[in-house]
């Protein structure tokens, strides 16, 4: 909480470097005095597993994103996704293990669900549902949740382009497009399984949702975003709360 009301506060007043600074100094202080503290006062020391820091680059690289952005020498807003994009993929070669492979591996290791995910998809399949995923995210990840979670299929607007040899060459987006993207997945998915767009139901907590949810008027807002709250059909606060809609 200290860091941020000085992180708004100065925002707020004109000087951002301010609350740039208290982000950086606190992580500096936490991972050094803080933990420096507990080691010396730990009787039988700490174990520490290093084998996702020995093994698992993917995730430094990821942790390198507060550098990529001050490439330029400076941090703000100027910076575009695409040059983002360049940087983590010029980032990810040096490492020589930017292949699909390794990759994937990372993902499919760490990959993480929302609590009750799993028990609502073993549900809605004994219920006949087609279920796919439309997201922004990077559709490796996407593909490892699909695959996981034995679904139809998934629609992503980051894309990991690779060459033929399955190494790492560039990071495209859809995402610019806003709440078209999705709206344009959604028609395609509907022709694909021939039904209507009004025959979908659509789970979002985003702006990005809004389009779809004025497009199929089913649509399921998660959360309190009142932008999509004025276009939806139903809200729930956890996901187990679909199985009392469907």
């Amino acid at each position: 909480m200290p860091e941020t009301s000085v992180s708004i506060i100065s925002a707020f007043n004109g000087t951002p470097e301010l609350g740039l600074g208290t982000l950086f100094g606190s992580n500096v202080a936490d991972l050094t005095l803080v933990f420096g503290i507990i080691v010396l006062l730990s009787s039988n020391g700490l174990k520490i597993k290093s084998k996702i820091l020995r093994d698992d680059y993917f995730y430094l690289i990821l942790l390198l994103f507060p550098v990529l952005l001050g490439f330029d020498g400076y941090y703000s807003r100027k910076i575009s996704i695409d040059e983002v994009w360049r940087g983590l993929v010029s980032t990810l070669k040096k490492t020589g293990r930017a292949n699909r492979d390794f990759i994937y591996n990372c993902w499919d290791q760490f990959i993480t669900f929302k609590e009750g995910a799993e028990d609502l998809i073993i549900y809605l399949k004994e219920k006949g549902y087609k279920i796919y995923l439309v997201s922004c995210s990077i559709d490796i990840s996407l593909e490892c949740m699909v695959k996981k979670l034995d679904i139809d299929g998934f629609y992503a607007g980051s894309h990991l382009r690779f060459d033929s040899l399955g190494d790492l060459e560039k990071i495209t987006s859809e995402c610019g497009k806003g709440k078209e993207f999705k709206k344009e997945k959604l028609k395609g998915l509907a022709l694909k399984e021939g039904i209507d767009i009004e025959d979908v139901v659509f789970v979002g907590d985003g702006d990005n949702d809004i389009g779809v949810f004025e497009m199929t008027k089913r649509g399921i807002a998660m959360g309190e975003n009142e932008k999509l709250l004025n276009c939806s059909w139903k809200q729930i606060r956890s996901l187990g709360e679909i199985k009392d809609i469907l």
